[in-house]
C-alpha cells in the first residue's frame, strides 16, 4: 500500500526519500515553508535522482523532463528550489503507477 501523501505517513515517506540524499534535515525541524536547498542540503542534481526514489516509493509518475525539487516562481518566471509543502503538493498531484 502506498503511502497517502496528505497524512503524517506520506509526509514521513517523502522526508524518508529526502534524507537518501541529505542527513541535515531533523524531522522534528521541517515544516511546509521549509526550504528543501536549505534545510536537506540539496542541490538541482538530487532531484534527477530522487524522481527515481519518488516513484519507486511513493507509485507516482514523476514526467521525464521534470525536476520535482524545482518550480517555476510565478512572481518572476525564473526556476527556484520548492518548499517542502509545495513538493507534497507537486507528488500528491502526480498520477499513481499502482
Amino acid at each position: 500500500m502506498q503511502p497517502n501523501l496528505q497524512d503524517h505517513s506520506g509526509r514521513a515517506a517523502v522526508i524518508d526519500c529526502l534524507r537518501e540524499y541529505s542527513d541535515n534535515a531533523v524531522e522534528d525541524q521541517i515544516d511546509y515553508q521549509s526550504d528543501l536547498e536549505i534545510v536537506f542540503g540539496l542541490d538541482s542534481f538530487s532531484g534527477i535522482e530522487l524522481a527515481c526514489e519518488f516513484s519507486a516509493r511513493l507509485g507516482v509518475q514523476i514526467p521525464k523532463n521534470d525536476n520535482p525539487l524545482t518550480c517555476v516562481d510565478e512572481d518572476t518566471g525564473n526556476k527556484r528550489f520548492r518548499r517542502f509543502g509545495e513538493l507534497l503538493e507537486y507528488l500528491a498531484e502526480l498520477p499513481r503507477t499502482r
